[in-house]
């Protein structure tokens, strides 16, 4: 649910600017939630155990190219630095696109989100907001919607129900299984590099989504160079990714051994902001035309606190929290300080 709207007038035509949302995390993170110090353990393990094939330092910004870079923080032995062109931070401490692929098989291998019952509650309540809100900018009646990194293909099955054409791209094989079992949705195993040169790639989508992919890739400016091309003059561009000037990143850069959901190395590679965004829409034919500010960082400060031993669940504290939390989320959205944004360009009719 949007709870706010407003419009803002940037150097360019104006965006609409979007607050908030209301959810009930613990519906969809069952595993998480029950257990934050286990999640905080395996996190800084799992960082650990790649750590030593992360043999790559990148010498320049993976979207601008600029090699006017700065260090910016280093979380779990990773280091990060920030493109003084594009704003864009980035993982330095690299693993190899392959390697990269390998991490993301094995994470996403008996997922804590392939679970039945919570994918329900995710497809009403996390899904069907984010296809409304796409939706509403979108010129026309149906169309071709490209979801990559689809994971389990909740927002395709959401889509499809509407009438419209539609592919995702995963490379987990179990959320492909899990996808097609439970939603019925036309998922490939495959990444957008494998897409565009198979047998079953076209051109011309109408919406491509991006939701929680370019900061868990390697080759960004690739990636959004592919994407791009493969929209029609005014066809949509649908992002979810991370900023980094926010509370969770304010909280991992005051305790670099403790970040367990924001940004969680090797496979948190880039974090964005505004100047970053409207990098894009330049580089790539894009105007950015709606933003939407609703960020985790109230459930993370909790669930920090948890970790830290500081606060249980089961306390009368915990529960007073949680109840308070949409409240407090919303302003740190409307601050545009949320951890999550999602960004909706559309393709210029020259890009």
């Amino acid at each position: 649910m949007i709870v706010s709207i407003e419009q803002q007038a940037g150097e360019g035509d104006q965006a609409d600017i979007h607050y908030g949302k209301a959810i009930d995390y613990s519906q969809f993170k069952p595993k998480i939630v029950s257990d934050v110090v286990g999640r905080l353990q395996a996190i800084h393990s799992e960082a650990q155990t790649w750590l030593p094939r992360a043999v790559e330092r990148r010498r320049e910004c993976p979207l601008c190219v600029s090699r006017r870079i700065d260090h910016f923080a280093t979380i779990h032995g990773y280091d990060y630095a920030r493109c003084g062109i594009c704003n864009l931070t980035f993982l330095q401490t690299r693993l190899p696109q392959d390697v990269l692929i390998e991490f993301w098989l094995n994470a996403t291998s008996g997922s804590t989100y392939a679970d039945a019952e919570a994918y329900r509650y995710r497809r009403s309540n996390v899904a069907r907001p984010k296809v409304d809100f796409a939706l509403a900018y979108y010129q026309g009646e149906t169309g071709r919607w490209l979801d990559l990194g689809c994971g389990v293909g909740d927002m395709l099955s959401v889509v499809g129900e509407m009438g419209w054409q539609t592919l995702g791209l995963e490379i987990s094989a179990d959320c492909v299984a899990f996808g097609r079992e439970h939603f019925d949705v036309p998922i490939r195993q495959m990444t957008i590099q494998d897409y565009v040169g198979s047998a079953e790639f076209e051109e011309r989508w109408d919406v491509v989504s991006a939701i929680g992919y370019y900061d868990a890739v390697d080759k960004l400016r690739e990636e959004l160079e592919l994407a791009s091309g493969l929209l029609r003059p005014g066809g949509l561009l649908f992002t979810l990714s991370p900023q980094h000037e926010c509370l969770s990143m304010a909280l991992a850069l005051r305790y670099p051994e403790r970040p367990y959901r924001f940004i969680c190395p090797p496979g948190s590679t880039n974090f964005f902001s505004r100047q970053t965004y409207e990098y894009i829409g330049g580089a790539f034919g894009l105007e950015p035309i709606a933003y939407w500010y609703m960020g985790m960082d109230g459930y993370d400060m909790i669930n920090h606190l948890v970790g830290m031993e500081r606060l249980q669940p089961e306390a009368d504290t915990y529960a007073r929290l949680q109840n308070g939390l949409a409240d407090w989320q919303l302003a740190i959205d409307k601050m545009q300080m949320s951890d999550y944004v999602h960004v909706l360009y559309r393709k210029k009719e020259d890009g």
